[in-house]
């Protein structure tokens, strides 16, 4: 949501506003100016919000589709075009132009054409089924969901031509199905903007194209700006429901985002993930492996224990066990190859295609430590002992599944404030004496399935 300061079309417009003292003017404009337009709200407003409204509209050439369709239709009639560049047209009503400021004629362009192309083929005489999840972006745990929701819909619609999508939103796409369903993670959060706008964005336009729309396997965990909350909540009314993976999720949902369309507890979806095939894994020793899947916190602050631990606890791990580290986030990946270069160990990331394979990696080590919600899941599918460590103070992903779902895992928890060698030592000797205390009980797993194929009794009266 930064401001692009150093872009020399945006700081035009900026510099042009502040130049005739339309600062305080209600504006409607891309994201990035509502950081210097205390009265400036996005594009999207543009669904709840009629045109007469604003005071101001910051128009970009290449974002006009994200307006509601039509929105410009009558804009000549109220609004003077002022002010504009190879980017940007600046409209203002007439009633506030009383300089009568005309903009250059050769920069009046407002075409409103697509500026997300995609390549999607939809099938004629079959339900098209548009599924949208976070695929393909570095994280085992969001591409695992993408297979398990994939697999649970075709059960329900063996007929069906489902398309697997992920943001940025197109209208085009959205018009030529029969339904949207987002598939699942922990994506409702606007700690960065964009992403609440990606996701927001698909139930705006499914609603306009009369498109049904619901969402499955929620995590909605992130902080709350006074835009993300309004965005979200005008967004989520439109969908017919919402199932989330913790009660936390349903309590952000329905009490800080007053969503009025219904919510519903289940399970993470990757519980129902099928695995498929077999992961070769290669060993250099005889020491028993080691998944370590911990997160890299040195963006975080107040985590001095963690980061200075580090070093210490992977040259006690080396000693008893063949590490491998395992990518689940490709945000980890640099503090993966820092630890790969002082330690000699292998990194192993899996490519999408290859992601049914993950349980069968899990179930060849011999244990796992982990930060990571998903990992801790594939470790209780496969049934290998696990020791989790958490970022936040009983308040993390994995504090919530544990707590509410797998009890049993708390034996193996150490939170990240406490993580030193002693801790995390005292973990591997326990460990050594008796493993079974580290592997997650098989009822409380079988539970948490059951409960996440639930989720397709939803699905089933969609």
């Amino acid at each position: 949501m930064k401001f692009p300061h150093t872009d020399k079309m945006w700081k035009e417009v900026l510099d042009f506003l502040e130049f005739h003292n339309y600062l305080e003017f209600t504006t409607l404009a891309p994201v990035e100016f509502c950081a210097q337009l205390l009265k400036s709200t996005p594009y999207e407003w543009s669904y709840w919000k009629g045109i007469n409204e604003f005071d101001c509209l910051i128009l970009h050439k290449g974002m006009l589709d994200r307006l509601k369709d039509n929105y410009l239709k009558d804009f000549k009639t109220d609004f003077d075009y002022i002010y504009g560049n190879a980017v940007f047209v600046v409209l203002i009503k007439k009633n506030l132009n009383s300089v009568r400021l005309t903009g250059v004629p050769n920069h009046f362009n407002l075409n409103v054409n697509s500026s997300i192309e995609k390549k999607v083929v939809t099938k004629k005489n079959v339900m098209n089924i548009l599924l949208v999840t976070a695929n393909n972006n570095g994280n085992i745990g969001d591409d695992a969901i993408t297979y398990a929701a994939f697999d649970m819909i075709l059960e329900i619609y063996p007929k069906a031509h489902i398309i697997i999508d992920k943001a940025p939103a197109s209208k085009s796409i959205i018009s030529q199905v029969d339904m949207l369903i987002i598939g699942g993670g922990g994506i409702f959060y606007d700690n960065d903007f964009y992403n609440a706008q990606n996701y927001c964005q698909y139930f705006l336009y499914a609603h306009e194209a009369g498109v049904k729309s619901c969402a499955i396997g929620i995590g909605a965990l992130g902080r709350r700006t006074t835009l993300g909350n309004e965005l979200f909540k005008k967004a989520l009314n439109l969908t017919e429901f919402i199932v989330v993976r913790d009660k936390e999720s349903k309590k952000s949902l329905v009490e800080t985002i007053r969503t009025t369309s219904a919510v519903i507890i289940k399970q993470d979806i990757a519980f129902t993930l099928k695995p498929k095939g077999n992961y070769l894994l290669k060993r250099s020793t005889n020491k028993p492996v080691l998944l370590f899947s911990l997160t890299d916190a040195s963006n975080k602050k107040n985590f001095e224990n963690y980061h200075h631990a580090q070093k210490q606890c992977m040259q006690m791990l080396v000693k008893h066990f063949e590490v491998k580290l395992l990518v689940q986030s490709q945000d980890d990946l640099s503090f993966y190859k820092d630890l790969q270069n002082i330690f000699k160990l292998d990194i192993i990331v899996l490519k999408f295609k290859d992601i049914k394979k993950i349980i069968s990696l899990y179930q060849q080590s011999d244990l796992v430590i982990t930060a990571r919600l998903h990992s801790l899941i594939f470790s209780a599918l496969a049934h290998v002992p696990i020791i989790t460590i958490s970022t936040e103070r009983n308040a993390s992903k994995l504090d919530i599944l544990i707590n509410d779902s797998l009890p049993s895992a708390r034996q193996g928890h150490i939170n990240m404030h406490n993580y030193s060698i002693e801790a995390l030592n005292a973990k591997v000797i326990d460990y050594f004496v008796d493993k079974s205390k580290y592997i997650v009980s098989s009822d409380e797993v079988k539970n948490c399935c059951s409960i996440a194929q639930s989720t397709k009794d939803q699905l089933s009266n969609f």
